[in-house]
């Protein structure tokens, strides 16, 4: 799906925007920015990536499955991360595929 334009988007709300996709930090942009459609939006997606990154994390170590495709899928998942924090210095609401899809059903 193409990524659909938020309007005219603020230093401020691309400041928030890249945070939601650095770890933890997504909690800022969620709690300080409910209204927000732009920031909330990145903000969920950032929130699912960081499970999906923990989760990864925790799969690294099983052995040998883990440690072949724990490091594929976080190259993976690095690149989607590249991908979405551009995305965000445009100004636009790409969602993320396979992921895209948990984030919208987020109600916070």
């Amino acid at each position: 799906m193409p990524p659909k334009k938020a309007g005219k988007v603020t230093g401020e709300q691309m400041l928030f925007g890249i945070l939601s996709y650095l770890g933890i930090l997504v909690l800022i942009p969620l709690l300080m920015k409910k209204d927000d459609n732009f920031v909330h939006f990145h903000a969920k997606q950032g929130l699912v990536m960081l499970i999906v990154w923990v989760c990864i994390w925790i799969f690294t170590m099983v052995p040998l499955i883990g440690w072949v495709f724990g490091p594929l899928l976080s190259l993976v998942l690095f690149i989607v991360w590249i991908v979405a924090v551009i995305n965000v210095l445009m100004g636009k609401m790409w969602e993320i595929p396979v992921l895209g899809k948990y984030a919208e059903k987020i109600n916070l």
